[in-house]
């Protein structure tokens, strides 16, 4: 099929945003003269063109999250609304008052950037709050 009547629409991969500006050769070949061109062979993972901005912290989650669970625009890739009830800590009561900084400070990662440390390990309340019962000095009242 020539590619002006291509509709990249109906694959997987559709092209919108900044994906819809490169030449098509950027991610299809032709592997011979006269042969129809093919995908690349890409993963069509963000991070197989695109740097990983969140260092790895994603990687090893389980279920694995992509780029586009929290990142639904392609265009400008500004998060979607963030639901914190999806993740291991709903934030109920009080906790939605806090500054998303107080648990997710920026951290320098293995390629030495600074990025918002999202992995959380250890979510007891003591790990933040005096423990009444056996008061020690903490962060939180």
């Amino acid at each position: 099929m020539p590619a002006d009547r291509f509709d990249h629409g109906r694959t997987r991969f559709a092209l919108t945003g900044g994906h819809a500006k490169p030449a098509c050769e950027a991610c299809h070949f032709r592997p011979a003269p006269g042969r129809p061109v093919v995908f690349a062979g890409s993963a069509q993972q963000c991070t197989d063109c695109h740097a990983d901005r969140h260092e790895g912290q994603f990687q090893t989650t389980e279920p694995r999250l992509h780029c586009g669970d929290c990142h639904k625009d392609s265009v400008s890739f500004k998060i979607a609304r963030f639901d914190h009830t999806k993740t291991r800590f709903a934030l109920d009561g009080r906790h939605q008052e806090v500054a998303c900084a107080r648990c997710h400070p920026d951290r320098v990662g293995p390629q030495g950037k600074a990025t918002p440390f999202y992995r959380v390990g250890r979510m007891a309340c003591e790990d933040c709050h005096k423990n009444p019962h056996n008061p020690t000095p903490r962060s939180a009242p």
